[in-house]
């Protein structure tokens, strides 16, 4: 069974089994059959309350109604009361501070005008007799004034206390009301340089004769009237607001709401027609407030001010708001004494019917054991009886449901057991899968399991996708595809074909590069129902690497195979033209120019041979003498020979670690492939930098080996090769190691470089690596194994024989008519006799009847109907002792040729060869054997 239908199943069974256990599911319902309560309902839809519930609900509400009626009239004119109250001292408060608003006001009036007043004073002032610091009626002036400015009939300042209303904007006007006679006031105004508001007076002073002979202005701060304020008192929530009679702010505890509407939306003559109410702010908060005038036109002002007394309108409830608590109090009294006379009388008639009631709930709740006391009224005890009846054939009844029910259960734990262990199992194996795996709901398209491998792949938290929906996963990962994708699920399109599966590939670039191989279908449940669908996410990035690297290996294998051939060809070529020039060198012996064409030729020809030899050693064909090498050494080496040869610009350095270990290579090979690297790393760097030369050992484990497809586990010593030159594009790097591929200009590269290292690289068991970033620089690692522990034999350096002749029968055996032609004339040019065949086959043929005759065979080993290696083998079986020398365009290794062939040879000589090396090895060898023989 799937596991989702399991789970249902399992999950109505236990649902199924608590019922009865709770005795609320019958035998006939365990077997899914019809109960008579099924066809004939005894109860009806229709339900009462208990009967102690009405009662006592009668009770109340007789008893309430008129509890509630007075409750709530009383508190309805109680609060009104109390909030007459509450607007009563605010209007006293308010009134209070008004008052000595304006006596402020008036008091400082009524002292300019008895300093004007004051001919004597004025004329000692105006003609400057006394300073007025030294009069001592002025200094009280001067302290009860902000200001205090004195001026002539010219409008010149006689005095002034400060500076700051010599050029106030109101002078002309102030100063030319004055000398008219008449006293004139500014409304109130600000100054520079101070927050608080001022009023400026200009106060006419006559002289003995009547007639103005001075002005007099002075500055009443309104400070003084803001201190009255503070002092005035209308609780600690309270506040006071002056106003003039356009309703702007004169005093506020805001300096910078000075001169502005308090209430841009109200009119100016709301606050003189409604003396109290409610105000309600720009924060929506609401005041109670009242409202009083200041009448100052007989001090001089010239307007009216208003008083504002505000304070919260929740702090005017707090009294009401007790009161009625009170009232509640009170009532809650009343209530709860009518509750308790209710539930007296209410259970006293209802007790013999709740009796039942519970006796029946505590049966329906599994208690078979209760009985209700057959007492009471005649009615009652029947019930009584029949109850007590019905419980004890229940009881029965039950007894044996309980033994079909414990029968079931030990399936269902069993059921539940196996079902627990297969979800245990389901759910090890949903995480430890090495897929990513998305399951989304049909058809709401939610989230409902993804595991921690999905999560990973995409960055994601797998708890935070729960119940999330395709189109916000899809919003999630958006930014993850390296080209983006607005719907990567398609949910749209599966809804419509719901039973498609399909086979993606997803390219990410976040939170890594990836390349995920995705798989969808549909989850089907055992009725055939969709009922979600499926995602798997693999991971191919490490696979499609591979695939790279292998299909790289194998394009350079085939390349090397075909080099190796053409080599070999090429070799047979040379070995005849080399052979036909040296040969016609020495029985022509030319002077003057064609002398110079047959040198030229064979520098030609050498020339091509050694190009020949390159391909042999990116094929890995060419011949090693290996040896134990020091690779600091060589990296010394190619420091020191490349040090007086390149531009002075670029910076050679080498870091070499100690104690290196040895490898087993050819010191030669390895000096040309660090050569090659080095010289391409100094061409890259035409306007200098720096080469370094690096080795040092490392250990290759398992995992790391994987990146590449020639590598294995094990100890390695890398050297590296690293530059700041313009770098390899990877179009580029794909190429770079096939032979006569180069990017230099013509005649600057044959394109071989890279190619016979790679070979060489690859024929002593290692591999290179390029790592390289345009416009940043190159770095090439040669991984080479770290040799055993056994030295190998290097190879004594003999000193070369001189060229001789002889007599000797010598039999020519190769495929190549130029190469056996040359062999032919050159050993009859050195006295021997010779006997030839074209091939192996006919050598074997021939050889029987000719054995005794022939002193020596030259063999070549890639020919055609019989192999070299083959003819090699039959001519030693019929002459054991028979001197062969094998020939080859390729490099051969003797040892593991004899181990092949059974036996070795007694020479080897290298197409293509000169005359000279091909004479040295027959004589030695024909030498040798006559020396065994003796």
């Amino acid at each position: 069974m799937p596991l989702f239908p399991a789970l249902r199943c399992f999950h109505d069974s236990v649902a199924q089994l608590n019922l009865v256990r709770t005795g609320r599911l019958d035998r006939a319902t365990v077997r899914g059959e019809r109960t008579p309560g099924d066809r004939q309902p005894m109860s009806t839809s229709k339900s009462f309350a208990p009967i102690h519930r009405r009662v006592l609900v009668a009770l109340l509400l007789s008893g309430l109604l008129p509890v509630v009626l007075i409750s709530l009239s009383t508190q309805i004119f109680t609060r009104q009361a109390m909030l007459d109250y509450e607007y009563d001292k605010m209007s006293i408060s308010s009134y209070e501070v008004a008052r000595q608003i304006g006596e402020t006001i008036s008091d400082a009036s009524l002292k300019l005008n008895a300093l004007c007043s004051d001919p004597s004073l004025i004329s000692s002032l105006v003609a400057r007799k006394i300073p007025p610091q030294k009069t001592p009626g002025f200094q009280f002036f001067l302290d009860l004034f902000s200001d205090v400015t004195l001026f002539n009939v010219e409008g010149e300042a006689i005095y002034a206390s400060t500076q700051a209303y010599l050029d106030h904007p109101y002078l002309s006007e102030g100063f030319r009301q004055a000398l008219q006679g008449s006293l004139f006031c500014l409304p109130p105004h600000r100054v520079l340089g101070h927050t608080n508001l001022y009023i400026s007076l200009f106060c006419p002073i006559r002289g003995e004769n009547g007639a103005v002979e001075a002005v007099l202005g002075v500055g009443l701060s309104l400070d003084k009237i803001w201190q009255v304020i503070e002092r005035g008192h209308l609780d600690e929530s309270g506040s006071f607001v002056l106003l003039d009679a356009c309703g702007n702010l004169l005093a506020d505890t805001q300096p910078d709401r000075l001169l502005t509407k308090f209430a841009p939306t109200i009119p100016p003559g709301f606050w003189m027609e409604r003396k109290r109410g409610l105000y309600l702010t720009d924060a929506q908060e609401e005041l109670a407030y009242v409202s009083i005038p200041i009448d100052l036109r007989q001090s001089g002002v010239g307007q009216n001010w208003i008083l504002l007394g505000l304070k919260p309108y929740r702090e005017l409830l707090v009294l009401p708001r007790q009161e009625m608590r009170l009232h509640m109090a009170a009532a809650s009294v009343t209530l709860v004494a009518i509750l308790l006379v209710g539930l007296l009388l209410s259970r006293k008639l209802s007790r013999p019917v709740i009796r039942v009631a519970k006796a029946a709930q505590q049966v329906s709740q599994g208690d078979l054991d209760t009985v209700i006391p057959e007492e009471g009224p005649h009615e009652v005890r029947q019930l009584a009886v029949a109850f007590n009846q019905m419980v004890q054939e229940l009881r029965q009844h039950r007894s044996r449901m309980e033994n079909m029910v414990q029968q079931r259960t030990l399936k269902l734990r069993d059921s539940q057991r196996q079902l627990e262990q297969l979800t245990a199992h389901l759910q090890s194996a949903y995480e430890s899968i090495i897929d990513g795996i998305l399951i989304m709901e049909w058809p709401s398209g939610k989230v409902i399991a993804a595991n921690h491998n999905f999560a990973s792949l995409f960055g994601l938290d797998a708890a935070s996708l729960m119940g999330k929906t395709s189109d916000e996963v899809s919003s999630m990962i958006r930014v993850n595809f390296v080209e983006q994708r607005d719907n990567a699920f398609r949910w749209d399109h599966y809804q419509k074909f719901s039973e498609e599966t399909a086979l993606e590939e997803w390219e990410m670039s976040e939170p890594a590069r990836l390349t995920l191989s995705v798989y969808t279908g549909p989850v089907v449940g055992g009725h055939g129902q969709v009922f979600a669908r499926l995602w798997m996410f693999r991971d191919l990035s490490k696979q499609r690497l591979l695939e790279a690297e292998l299909l790289q290996a194998q394009k350079m294998e085939a390349i090397g195979r075909l080099a190796g051939g053409i080599a070999h060809d090429f070799n047979n070529l040379l070995t005849g033209i080399l052979g036909n020039l040296t040969m016609a060198e020495m029985e022509l012996k030319p002077a003057g120019d064609a002398g110079n064409f047959i040198v030229l030729a064979r520098q030609a020809a050498k020339r091509a041979a050694e190009l020949v030899q390159q391909l042999l050693g990116f094929s890995r064909r060419s011949r090693l003498n290996l040896t134990r090498c020091d690779l600091n050494g060589i990296g010394r080496e190619v420091q020191g020979l490349l040090k007086h040869t390149v531009d002075p610009r670029i910076e050679l350095n080498t870091d070499l670690q100690a104690e290196l270990w040895c490898v087993s290579a050819d010191p030669t090979q390895l000096q040309q492939v660090l050569m090659n690297l080095s010289v391409n790393a100094v061409d890259s760097m035409p306007n200098g930098g720096q080469l370094l030369i690096q080795t040092q050992n490392v250990r290759v484990e398992k995992a790391e080996a994987q990146q590449w497809v020639d590598a294995r586990p094990g100890d390695y010593v890398l050297l590296s090769v690293k530059d700041q030159g313009h770098g390899i594009s990877k179009e580029v790097q794909s190429h770079m190691f096939e032979p006569f591929f180069t990017t230099k200009g013509p005649g600057k590269g044959t394109g071989l470089g890279l190619a016979m290292s790679y070979g060489i690289v690859k024929q002593h068991g290692g591999w290179i690596v390029c790592h390289s970033e345009l416009n940043r620089g190159t770095t090439f690692f040669i991984y080479l194994p770290r040799a055993g522990d056994a030295s190998e034999a290097v190879a004594a350096v003999t000193q070369q024989a001189p060229v001789s002749g002889g007599k000797e029968r010598i039999f020519v055996v190769d495929d190549e008519p130029a190469v056996r032609g040359v062999m032919m004339i050159v050993l009859r040019k050195y006295g021997y006799e010779i006997l030839s065949a074209a091939d192996g086959e006919e050598a074997v043929n021939l050889f029987p009847s000719k054995q005794t005759e022939i002193d020596l065979v030259m063999l070549d080993l890639t020919m055609p109907k019989l192999s070299g290696r083959d003819t090699f083998r039959r001519l030693r079986e019929m002459r054991p002792d028979i001197p062969i020398v094998i020939s080859s365009g390729y490099p051969v290794e003797l040892e593991p040729f004899t181990k092949e062939v059974g036996s070795a040879p007694n020479g080897f000589v290298q197409k293509p060869f000169e005359v000279s090396d091909l004479a040295r090895t027959v004589r030695s060898v024909l030498d040798a054997v006559k020396k065994m023989k003796n």
